[in-house]
């Protein structure tokens, strides 16, 4: 949902909490978020590296912040090393 000025929530705020809601509600009752009337949530595979964006609309999207995760992997690994190496 959008940051209002007037802090008057929406009908397509409170339709994205009914749809945010409902997903955590699946999730806590069956460990799996998808539903009735809900945009299919897949569940993750390293293959289509697919992640569920909650933004204006509801989808999965490929290789969502891999760039930045690939930096953050990348800096562990190195640190990683330099601590081996103090052993």
């Amino acid at each position: 949902p959008k940051q209002h000025a007037d802090n008057v929530l929406t009908e397509e705020d409170l339709a994205w909490g009914d749809t945010f809601r409902a997903y955590w509600l699946n999730f806590a009752k069956t460990g799996d978020p998808n539903g009735p009337g809900l945009p299919k949530w897949p569940a993750y595979e390293p293959q289509t590296d697919l992640a569920m964006v909650l933004g204006e609309r509801f989808e999965p999207v490929p290789g969502l912040y891999k760039e930045t995760l690939g930096y953050i992997e990348e800096r562990a690994m190195i640190r990683r090393r330099e601590f081996e190496a103090t052993r």
